[in-house]
């Protein structure tokens, strides 16, 4: 069995970058919801099998918390 879904970073030049794969639904919205919330960018959910966008997250330096 393959991992399903792809966890991907989009770049400010407009490229993309892997960062990991997950086999389940539940699993990549975790991390995908992780990643975004600790680096500020847009993260990108892929399923592999359908090959579409499942779910894209955006966050920005002031949706950290802030130090204080």
């Amino acid at each position: 069995m393959f991992d399903r879904f792809d966890l991907l970073r989009k770049l400010s030049d407009g490229g993309i970058v892997w960062i990991e794969s997950a086999n389940d639904l539940q699993t990549a919205k975790e991390r995908i919801k992780l990643f975004a919330a600790n680096r500020p960018g847009e993260c990108i959910l892929f399923c592999q099998l359908t090959g579409t966008i499942v779910v894209t997250e955006i966050s920005t330096a002031s949706d950290e918390p802030s130090g204080g």
